[in-house]
């Protein structure tokens, strides 16, 4: 275990000339301890998606300009496996649309244009389910934290809009819904929490 100490640097504007900062609480050291970290051994730009303290199992991919690989690996820093499914190939998930998330049965379900697809650790195909009522979304957020979050038998995931709508009329945000529940095992999707009338959104005052 690693102790880092860093040293606070507090910098006071005060019009009072007698006032005295040796009894503030920000002036004070304040100490770090690492509590737990997994090293590995890979040359590149990863961004981390999913990790299981259980099975002792992370998932990360690294993201390049025309290719997509996802590496599995232990709590040990081992690489267990890393392929490629994304491009032209038969179970491919398209483009993905959140980050890799880990099922408890030694797999993965990834949630991209071409459904609800589920790996094992090895890259093996193990269910596709395609997703109703689809549209090609405006943005995509693919890393941890930022992602559809498990609850319950569904997944919780922020709308992505689509490149289909129109965002210059302020009726589309009257109808817009900001989250969707998530379904692996239909595909189906519940939209549900619109903007609030005192949104800013829902003035036309904004530029979308």
């Amino acid at each position: 275990m690693t102790k880092y100490y860093l040293p606070l640097l507090l910098f006071l504007i005060s019009c009072n000339s007698k006032g005295n900062t040796a009894n503030n609480p920000l002036s004070q050291t304040v100490t770090f301890e690492m509590m737990d970290s997994i090293q590995v051994e890979y040359l590149g730009s990863p961004t981390v998606h999913d990790l299981d303290p259980i099975k002792r199992t992370f998932l990360f991919m690294e993201h390049r300009e025309f290719s997509e690989e996802i590496m599995v690996a232990d709590f040990d820093g081992n690489i267990q496996a890393s392929f490629s499914k994304d491009g032209d190939m038969p179970d491919s998930y398209g483009a993905l649309m959140s980050m890799l998330r880990i099922n408890g049965d030694s797999s993965f379900i990834s949630y991209g244009y071409n459904g609800f697809i589920t790996y094992d650790f090895s890259g093996k195909l193990k269910a596709r389910v395609n997703v109703k009522d689809f549209d090609v979304p405006t943005f995509q957020m693919k890393a941890m934290g930022f992602g559809m979050e498990k609850l319950g038998k569904r997944y919780l995931h922020i709308d992505q809009g689509s490149q289909s709508l129109n965002y210059n009329n302020i009726d589309f945000y009257r109808e817009l819904r900001l989250f969707n529940w998530l379904d692996p095992k239909t595909g189906e999707k519940e939209r549900f929490i619109p903007f609030p009338d005192a949104s800013i959104f829902r003035s036309g005052i904004f530029f979308f």
